[in-house]
């Protein structure tokens, strides 16, 4: 469990074809990490989201740790297309980053067309970073899509002969699901990055 978490907004905007939210959060004293909230809605056109994506990274020379329901699916790979998979994994690979869940991130019941839509990404090759979907926990009036969940440990990513082992500290799946659930009413969506911090600090796992 951490202490305290502090948030500051970088950089925010909202168009028709995406929304996004750059923060800088502080973990305790820890350093500094930059997270970026990204919501592309599927109507949204997908060349002025590419040009965004690009943008955030030139202007970034700081890895960076994505998370957003980017409403492309990358478990259809689909070469033909502009939106296809291939190219927009191609381009986050080219600016030094990848997506790191592969679990289906919303299911459809009815069709049976699972997709993973919902994306973790950051810089390629961490050993440093940890993620798992949880079931289907929250449904009803908030979300259709599985929650995922992202782990940092040990010390960052560096190519050693040698490496001396790492130790990971396990993620307590299900006591973090039941707290998700026990406190996820508290977390409102319409709240300012400051005041969510505020609210997030109450859920301990």
């Amino acid at each position: 469990a951490f202490r305290s978490l502090d948030a500051n907004i970088k950089f925010s905007q909202i168009t028709n074809d995406f929304e996004i939210l750059h923060m800088e959060l502080r973990k305790n004293n820890d350093h500094p990490r930059d997270i970026v909230a990204i919501y592309r809605p599927p109507s949204g056109k997908y060349e002025p989201f590419i040009n965004m994506l690009e943008d955030l990274f030139i202007r970034n020379e700081e890895p960076l740790m994505i998370l957003g329901d980017i409403n492309i699916n990358i478990l259809n790979i689909n070469t033909q297309t502009k939106l296809s998979p291939n190219n927009y994994i191609n381009i986050l690979g080219n600016y030094g980053h990848e997506i790191y869940n592969q679990a289906i991130t919303r299911y459809n019941r009815v069709t049976q067309n699972h997709s993973t839509i919902d994306h973790i990404i950051s810089r390629k090759n961490r050993n440093d970073l940890l993620t798992f979907t949880t079931n289907n926990i929250i449904t009803d009036n908030f979300s259709d899509h599985q929650i995922i969940i992202a782990k940092e440990y040990g010390r960052r990513a560096i190519k050693e002969k040698n490496p001396a082992p790492v130790t990971i500290n396990k993620v307590n799946k299900s006591k973090a699901i039941q707290e998700i659930k026990a406190n996820i009413s508290i977390v409102q969506t319409n709240l300012n990055p400051e005041k969510l911090c505020e609210d997030l600090n109450r859920l301990k796992y």
